[in-house]
C-alpha cells in the first residue's frame, strides 16, 4: 500500500526534475559567457575608452614647442611738424620665440603620458567592476530560478498531501477540517510559488536592462547554481590582492605626482624669449634698412614659485599613504570574506550530506505513513515544512557563498563562477 502511494510522487518528482534540467538547458537561455560579451560595450567603459584616446592625443601635444610669434612695430608717425604723416615712419617686423629651460617640456611630456597611463588603468578597472556587476546579476537570477523551483516542488508536495487527505476523507479515515487545512496551505504555496516567480522575472528584467535590453530577449540563466569552485589558501588569496592591478594604479599616480613635482621645481627656472626681426627707417626715398635682435627673461625677485613645489611634494607624500591605506583596506575586506566563506562551506556540507538527505527521508516516511493513516495531516506537514526550510537554507547559504566569492574574485582574482564546465 506504501509503495502504491509513493510511485505518484516519485514520478512527479522524476518529471518536475527533468523540467527543471529543461529549462536550465535550454538552447534560448543566457549562459554567464554571453552575458560578459554583451556587456562588453558598456557605456561608461565606451566613455572611458574615449578618455583614454583623448589623453593620448593630449600627451603627444604636451611635448610640443612653444608656437614662435610674430609682431610689427610702427613709430613716428601722424604727428606734427616732420613726423607728421607718414614721412618719418618706422617699422619693426619682428619674430618672437620662447625657449623653455629646466626640463619643463620635457616633464610635461611625462606628467601627460603618466595621466595617460592612469586613465588606461581606470579603464581596465571599470572593466573588471562591469564584469563583476554582470556576474552578480547573473548569480542572482540563478538564485531566484532556484528559489522559483523550490517554490513550484512545494506546490506539488502539497498538491498530492491534499489528493491524499481526499482519499482519507472519502475513505472515512479524514476529517473535513484536515482536507481544509492542506487546501489552506496548498494556497499559500501557490501564492509563495507566484511571488518567487515575480521575483525571478524581475530579476531577469534587472540582468537585461543592465546589458542594454529593457525588454529581457532571454528566458532565462543557464549555470550551475549549485557548483562550488575550491576555496584558495589565505596565502594564495593575499597574494593575489597585492598584486591585483586595481593596486598596480598607484604607481601610475605616483607617477603623475612625481612629473608634477618635478615640473613644479622646473618651473622655478625662468625662460628666454628671443626675438630677431627686420627695422626700416627713414624718410621714402632715403630710407634705411637694419636687422634687429634681442633676449629677455624674467626676473624672480617676487615669487620663485614655492607654493607650487611645496604642494606637488605634499600630494607626492599624500599619494603614499593612499596607496598604503588601499592596500589594508583591501586585505581586510579579503580575510573577512575568506572567513566567511569557510564558515558558509562547512554550513553548506551539512545541508548537502546530512540534514537535506536525512529531511528527504523523513518527509518521504511520513507521506507513507500519513497515506497508511498512522500519521495526521499535523505529523506530515511538520515533516514538509522542516523539509523546504533545510531547502531554503541551502539556496540562501549557496546564493550567499556565490555572491562572497565573487567578491573576493574581483579582489585577488580567483576562479570565475557560474559558468558551464563547457564554456572553460
Amino acid at each position: 500500500m506504501g509503495s502504491m502511494n509513493l510511485a505518484p510522487y516519485l514520478v512527479w518528482i522524476a518529471i518536475s526534475t527533468l523540467g527543471v534540467a529543461r529549462s536550465q538547458s535550454g538552447a534560448d537561455s543566457l549562459t554567464l559567457a554571453q552575458a560578459l560579451e554583451r556587456g562588453r560595450n558598456h557605456p561608461s567603459v565606451e566613455a572611458l575608452r574615449l578618455e583614454a584616446r583623448a589623453r593620448e592625443a593630449l600627451s603627444s601635444q604636451a611635448g610640443a614647442f612653444p608656437n614662435p610669434r610674430v609682431s610689427l612695430e610702427a613709430e613716428n608717425f601722424a604727428g606734427t611738424g616732420p613726423l607728421s604723416g607718414t614721412q618719418a615712419l618706422e617699422t619693426t617686423a619682428r619674430l618672437e620665440q620662447t625657449v623653455e629651460l629646466g626640463g619643463k617640456r620635457s616633464w610635461r611630456r611625462e606628467q601627460a603620458k603618466a595621466e595617460a597611463r592612469l586613465v588606461e588603468g581606470e579603464l581596465a578597472s571599470r572593466s573588471r567592476e562591469i564584469t563583476r556587476a554582470i556576474r552578480g546579476l547573473f548569480g542572482d537570477l540563478l538564485w531566484r530560478q532556484e528559489q522559483s523551483t523550490l517554490a513550484a516542488r512545494k506546490v506539488r508536495v502539497l498538491e498530492d498531501a491534499a489528493r491524499l487527505a481526499g482519499q482519507r476523507l472519502e475513505a472515512g479515515r479524514g476529517t473535513i477540517a484536515e482536507s481544509l487545512k492542506m487546501r489552506v496551505e496548498l494556497g499559500r504555496a501557490r501564492l509563495e510559488a507566484s511571488r518567487a516567480e515575480g521575483e525571478a522575472a524581475a530579476a531577469r528584467t534587472r540582468l537585461s536592462s543592465f546589458l542594454g535590453a529593457p525588454d529581457p530577449d532571454f528566458p532565462g540563466a543557464k549555470g550551475d547554481f549549485k557548483k562550488r569552485e575550491t576555496l584558495p589558501a589565505w596565502e594564495t588569496v593575499s597574494e593575489g590582492v597585492l598584486a591585483h592591478p586595481d593596486l598596480g594604479r598607484w604607481k601610475d599616480e605616483k607617477e603623475v605626482r612625481q612629473a608634477a613635482r618635478k615640473l613644479a621645481d622646473a618651473e622655478n627656472m625662468p625662460d628666454l624669449d628671443f626675438n630677431a626681426g627686420f627695422r626700416r627707417q627713414g624718410e621714402a626715398g632715403r630710407a634705411e634698412h637694419a636687422w634687429v635682435g634681442g633676449v629677455s627673461v624674467p626676473l624672480p625677485l617676487w615669487s620663485r614659485n614655492p607654493g607650487g613645489r611645496a604642494g606637488a611634494s605634499y600630494r607626492m607624500a599624500g599619494v603614499e599613504k593612499e596607496e598604503e591605506a588601499a592596500r589594508r583596506e583591501r586585505l581586510a575586506h579579503a580575510r573577512a570574506l575568506w572567513d566567511g566563506l569557510r564558515m558558509l562551506a562547512s554550513e553548506l556540507e551539512r545541508l548537502e550530506t546530512e540534514l537535506i538527505p536525512d529531511a528527504e527521508k523523513s518527509n518521504d516516511a511520513a507521506r507513507n505513513a500519513y497515506a497508511a493513516g498512522r500519521f495526521s495531516s499535523l505529523e506530515l506537514l511538520d515533516g514538509q515544512r522542516l523539509l523546504f526550510e533545510l531547502n531554503k537554507q541551502y539556496i540562501e547559504a549557496l546564493a550567499a557563498w556565490h555572491r562572497d566569492y565573487s567578491e573576493l574574485d574581483a579582489l585577488a582574482g580567483s576562479a570565475h563562477m557560474f559558468e558551464a564546465k563547457e564554456m572553460k
